[in-house]
């Protein structure tokens, strides 16, 4: 008998385990083909049709065996991109470019991730930002994207007036302000929606006590 041929119809099957990933199989795959040998050896005395069954049953104990080991293996590749996904939306949050991280993926920006860059971005990055908003026609722009640009513009001259140039001022307001407000937006979105004048409205009243 040919050692390379398997059974017809269970080619997809033995190609698809990578059987040097799972010594498992490996092993289970040779204990089997070692009851087998005994099997037959046993049962081709009593009767060629047991030793059949026999080797059959073993058989497909052996295609079971590496048809779990591959969904396990796919299993944990999925969780894998799971967390992968999870740990690039925090990293772009805390970061302060979770719209623009949204956005690049062709994914829903909510209203809140809005003042995201306010709440978490740094000095630089913040005057950066406003210089080019004010470079870019609104013409350009239409629709919600045309209202949200607009309400970022009017956040990002309010903050920028509030702390000038100093970036410890700015942490504090951040802190103090901004970041929990950021987090009732996500409430309020969630309950009732949020407009990019509720976004400016919320923003501006949040930081009134620093403008006088």
């Amino acid at each position: 008998m040919d050692g390379n041929k398997i059974l017809p119809g269970t080619e997809g099957t033995w190609a698809a385990l990578d059987w040097k990933s799972h010594p498992l199989a490996m092993a289970t795959a040779a204990g089997c083909v070692l009851i087998v040998i005994t099997e037959l050896t046993g049962h081709l005395r009593n009767g060629f049709g047991d030793g059949i069954v026999t080797c059959l049953a073993l058989v497909f104990l052996v295609i079971g065996s590496s048809a779990f080991l591959r969904r396990r293996r796919d299993k944990t590749k999925a969780s894998r991109s799971d967390s992968s996904v999870l740990i690039a939306d925090t990293e772009a949050f805390l970061s302060g470019d979770y719209a623009t991280y949204l956005k690049k993926r062709r994914r829903d920006v909510p209203g809140w991730a809005w003042l995201n860059s306010f709440a978490h971005g740094e000095l630089t990055t913040l005057r950066v930002t406003q210089q080019s908003r004010q470079l870019v026609s609104a013409s350009r722009l239409a629709g919600a994207e045309k209202a949200w640009s607009q309400a970022q513009s009017i956040m990002g001259r309010d903050l920028l007036r509030i702390v000038q140039d100093d970036p410890q001022r700015l942490m504090l307001v951040q802190q103090s302000i901004l970041v929990p407000l950021e987090l009732r937006l996500m409430e309020l979105e969630t309950n009732s929606g949020l407009t990019a004048y509720d976004l400016v409205q919320a923003t501006r009243a949040a930081l009134r006590p620093r403008t006088s």
